[in-house]
């Protein structure tokens, strides 16, 4: 007999391999003026940034998403990387394309009281040559969904699933040497889902 838990377990892996097989979000990495001075090449890529404010619909969910002023302030205060400037400009392409995969209520209600929950999506992303996957935060609101952050990790994506699997199925802890893997939150997700 199959239990709900069965059938959420079987839902998540379905989302995994939906996310495996999905197509990469592809930029040049020239959308946005580069420069030497990380100063001035933050300032271009909020400057770009706010010209993409607007709602956008993600196929996967088939929801509305707002990118506000917010979102594009969060992507570039965290992780002043190049890449990640960079991946302003495929802001709007994420929240089309990326695949849904786990929801967290709100654990911080004082600092951002009107989110219920965040919604964690997943998309391959190419700058150039250069694979990478992108988990995408949305903050589930009172007032509907908005993108609230986004981090880049340096592998691609049906790699870093192959990986977290194979660490998951022999019961090691998330340690992925040498993958330029920083976002845990990323990884316990994955492991969540693959490890059971």
């Amino acid at each position: 007999m199959e239990t709900a838990s069965d059938t959420n377990l079987q839902e998540k892996l379905a989302r995994i391999e939906k996310l495996r097989t999905s197509e990469s979000v592809v930029i040049s990495g020239n959308e946005i003026e580069a420069n030497s001075d990380i100063k001035i090449y933050r300032e271009n890529a909020k400057k770009y940034g706010l010209s993409l404010r607007n709602i956008y619909r993600n196929k996967d969910r088939n929801c509305l998403i707002y990118l506000s002023k917010g979102s594009i302030k969060e992507v570039i205060s965290h992780n002043i990387s190049e890449e990640q400037l960079k991946s302003v400009a495929a802001i709007p392409k994420i929240i089309e394309n990326a695949i849904y995969l786990h929801s967290i209520e709100n654990e911080d209600k004082e600092k951002h009281p009107d989110v219920l929950y965040y919604e964690y999506y997943v998309c391959g992303l190419k700058i150039n040559e250069s694979e990478y996957t992108v988990k995408a935060v949305v903050a589930n609101s009172t007032t509907g969904k908005r993108y609230y952050d986004h981090l880049l990790t340096s592998i691609e994506k049906g790699r870093l699933i192959s990986l977290t699997a194979a660490i998951s199925h022999h019961g090691n802890e998330i340690n992925l040497p040498n993958s330029g893997v920083k976002d845990k939150r990323l990884l316990m997700i994955l492991q969540e889902i693959l490890g059971k």
